[in-house]
C-alpha cells in the first residue's frame, strides 16, 4: 500500500524508516531501560499473561528491549527490510495499545515514568504507522540486498543490544534491601499487629486475579504477608484499607477529596514503595493531615500495582477489592 509516490513522498518514507520510527522506537527503549521496571509494561497485554503463565517478568522485560533493539537496528543497516519492519513494530504497539485500552488501562508505561496517556500513545503510533503506509521509499533509496558491512554492523549491534537488555534488567530483579528494618519481629510476640513471620520479599510482586481474594482471611494475602507489622483490629467489623502510592494522580485526589475528614469505620493507608531503594520519590505530592492510620509497604521489592488498590475486610475476610479506585470498597458511592 502506497498512496503518495512523488519525490516529497520517497524522502518523507524514507525519514519515517530510517530516522524517525528508529528514534521513537529507541527512546521506549531507553526509558525501559533506565526504570529497570516491569512496571513499564503493559499491563493487559504482558503481565497479566506473564503472570498467569509463571514467565519471569524481569527476562520478559529483557527479551522486549532486545526485540526492540532488533527492530532499530534492522531499520538503521538493512535498508532493504526498513519499511517492513516499520510497519511491523508500528502495528504490533497499536494492536497492544487497542488492548489495553479494552482491558480498561489508562497508561501502557511504553516511556516509562513519563508516558503519555494511553490514547495519545495510540495516536502516534497510529499516524506514523500511516505515514509509512503512505509514503514509501523509491526502490534505489531502498537498496539493493545488503553487504557484509551493513550486515555485520546489525549483526554485532544485535549481540550488544541483547547483552546491554540482560546485563541491566537482569540484575536489577533482585531483590534489594535498601531501607529493609533487618531487625525481624519476635517470633513469639504476644503483639497482634506484629507479624510472626514475614514472607521473604521477591524481586517483584504483581498485583495478579486480585478478584480471588474475596472471601479469603487477610492474612492469607500476598500484600499482608509481606508486612513486618499488620494493621490493628482487622479481625472484627468492618475495616478499609487503601494501598497508595504518593506519585499517583489519582491517589493525591483520593486523599484531599475523600480522606481528609475522619472515616467510619476508620481507614488503614498503606504507601506502596516508590522504588526498591526508596519509599517516597523525591517528585511526590505532599501528603494532607489525614486521620487516616499510616504504614507502608517494605522497601526492597519491585511492587507492581495499579494504586489505589482498596479493600474492605468484614470480620477477618475480604468483602471487597478494587485495584485503580477506591469508592466502591470504601463505600463511598
Amino acid at each position: 500500500m502506497t498512496i503518495f509516490k512523488g519525490p516529497a513522498a520517497q524522502t518523507i518514507g524514507l525519514l519515517l524508516t530510517r530516522v524517525i520510527i528508529p528514534c521513537w522506537i529507541f527512546s521506549g527503549a531507553v526509558f525501559k531501560l533506565v526504570e529497570t521496571s516491569p512496571r513499564t509494561l503493559p499491563k493487559v497485554t504482558f503481565l497479566d499473561f506473564a503472570s498467569r503463565h509463571q514467565i519471569d517478568l524481569y527476562i520478559l522485560l529483557a527479551v522486549l528491549v532486545s526485540l526492540e533493539f532488533l527492530a532499530i537496528l534492522i531499520m538503521v543497516f538493512l535498508a532493504r527490510y526498513a519499511r517492513a519492519m516499520a510497519i511491523f513494530m508500528l502495528t504490533c504497539f497499536c494492536l497492544i495499545l487497542i488492548n489495553e485500552i479494552r482491558g480498561g488501562a489508562t497508561n501502557c508505561g511504553c516511556l516509562g515514568a513519563f508516558s503519555p496517556p494511553i490514547w495519545m500513545m495510540l495516536t502516534i503510533d497510529g499516524l506514523l504507522l500511516l505515514g509509512t503506509l503512505a509514503c514509501a521509499p523509491k526502490a534505489s533509496m531502498a537498496g539493493r540486498l545488503p553487504g557484509r558491512w551493513p550486515l555485520g554492523a546489525a549483526a554485532t549491534g544485535i549481540v550488544l543490544g541483547v547483552v546491554v537488555s540482560f546485563g541491566i534488567v537482569i540484575p536489577a530483579g533482585k531483590v534489594s534491601d535498601a531501607g529493609i528494618d533487618p531487625r525481624a519481629p519476635e517470633p513469639q510476640s504476644p503483639d497482634p499487629t506484629v507479624n510472626p513471620s514475614p514472607q521473604a520479599l521477591k524481586g517483584y510482586w504483581y498485583a495478579d486475579n486480585i478478584a480471588g481474594w474475596v472471601g479469603k482471611p487477610w492474612h492469607e494475602i500476598d500484600l499482608f504477608k509481606y508486612m513486618p507489622k499488620w494493621p490493628a483490629g482487622l479481625e472484627t467489623g468492618t475495616r478499609y484499607v487503601v494501598f497508595y502510592s504518593r506519585t499517583c494522580e489519582h491517589c493525591e485526589e483520593m486523599f484531599w477529596n475523600d480522606l481528609l475528614e475522619p472515616q467510619d469505620p476508620p481507614v488503614v493507608a498503606i504507601e506502596i514503595p516508590a522504588d526498591k531503594e526508596t519509599l517516597t520519590a523525591d517528585n511526590a505530592w505532599e501528603m494532607p493531615e489525614t486521620e487516616c492510620f499510616l504504614m507502608n509497604l517494605p522497601v526492597g521489592s519491585d511492587w507492581i500495582i495499579s494504586s489505589p488498590l482498596s479493600m474492605r475486610i468484614e470480620d477477618g475476610k475480604v468483602a471487597c477489592v478494587k485495584e485503580g479506585d477506591h469508592k466502591e470498597c470504601l463505600e463511598m458511592e
